[in-house]
């Protein structure tokens, strides 16, 4: 899924090449109940050495439009197991021949025999505007994903997920029921009554601090008043 990564879709890509009903069936998809893909085996290819067999993706309206909405074209390497090591997306309304962006897979190795993994992956997207507007390809943002190590089948204790250790300095919170109840600095010393307590205290203070401010104020006003009017303060 790194070659659409950006699209969100929490599916496999076998299951995402096998249409909007197999999406549909998956609980994670949140699929647009109005869409329908359209999948195309375009022929074969080759990219990079590799024999590629390309497979281009329409996504159209189900209310019968005749013009699809977006599409994309896959090139999958046959001796990598089929997997995507290139992608370009179409995006029809700004253009039908340039597209939008691009994902090009970099690296792939095999991590297991018959197994293989992408270790450099670029997305690259360009200004639809630009597009439309002057027939021409102009970088807008550029992602690169690239690992570090994989492990084919990963053990680690339940404690490597539940126990996380974090840097000093880093922001921490406690949420209860969508507020922070508690905040603090990792690392960092902690007020008396803990964070929390102390942001209170320092809100509370401020607080008095200005109607102390606002009720001398006040005060010096009145008196002045008193004095002009040739009024007398009384011990």
């Amino acid at each position: 899924m790194f070659a659409i990564r950006h699209t969100r879709l929490p599916t496999s890509f076998s299951e995402y090449l096998s249409g909007h009903e197999a999406i549909q069936a998956n609980p994670n998809a949140h699929w647009d109940q109005n869409l329908a893909m359209q999948v195309t085996y375009l022929g074969e290819d080759e990219l990079e050495g590799l024999k590629c067999h390309k497979v281009h993706v329409n996504v159209v309206l189900k209310s019968g439009a005749v013009e699809p909405h977006d599409g994309r074209t896959f090139w999958l390497a046959e001796e990598r197991n089929y997997l995507p090591v290139k992608a370009l997306a179409y995006t029809y309304r700004f253009s039908k021949e340039i597209p939008v962006a691009q994902s090009v897979v970099n690296d792939l190795r095999e991590i297991e025999p018959g197994v293989w993994f992408p270790f450099d992956v670029t997305h690259t997207s360009y200004n639809k505007f630009a597009i439309q507007r002057e027939g021409r390809q102009k970088l807008q943002w550029e992602r690169r994903y690239v690992v570090e190590r994989v492990k084919a089948n990963p053990k680690y204790d339940r404690e490597f997920f539940s126990i996380v250790e974090f840097p000093d300095g880093t922001a921490m919170y406690d949420v209860k029921d969508g507020k922070i109840t508690r905040s603090w600095r990792q690392g960092a010393p902690e007020a008396t009554g803990g964070p929390a307590a102390a942001e209170g205290f320092q809100r509370w203070w401020i607080l008095w601090a200005n109607l102390a401010v606002v009720l001398l104020v006040a005060a010096i006003v009145i008196i002045r008043k008193m004095t002009v009017t040739g009024g007398t303060v009384k011990q």
